[in-house]
């Protein structure tokens, strides 16, 4: 029997939690999140991976597994850059968090994509 994943996989930021990887997916797997950020506005972004039970209001279940600061984010003639956040987990339970800095709707990098880990989950 293939392991699963006991718990889900989640972002939070800003008061939010978004599940990437849902609990009771076979390993090996993968999820990931993009979104945009006015670099104009924000000069760093910070988010935290962690697991759930279920996603909840309540942040009891959370468990922490880790912060990433994102600093001196590239500038883009739109003053826009979409942060891509990749998940990977494997057999042996362990998740690689990768960050890739992209101008909006693209697949370019602005820079080296980063690769944090690895973090044991459950």
């Amino acid at each position: 029997m293939a392991a699963q994943l006991e718990k889900s996989l989640v972002l939070y930021s800003a008061n939010v939690f978004l599940e990437v990887i849902p609990s009771g997916s076979a390993l090996p797997a993968a999820g990931d999140l993009r979104f945009p950020l006015e670099t104009g506005r924000e000069a760093f972004f910070h988010f935290s991976v962690g697991q759930m039970a279920g996603l909840t209001p309540d942040d009891a279940d959370y468990e922490e597994i880790t912060e990433i600061y994102l600093d001196q984010l590239p500038e883009t003639p739109e003053g826009v850059v979409d942060i891509w956040v990749l998940m990977h987990v494997f057999a042996e339970k362990q998740v690689y968090v990768e960050v890739r800095l992209t101008p909006v709707d693209s697949e370019e990098l602005l820079q080296d994509h980063l690769v944090f880990g690895p973090f044991d989950v459950n």
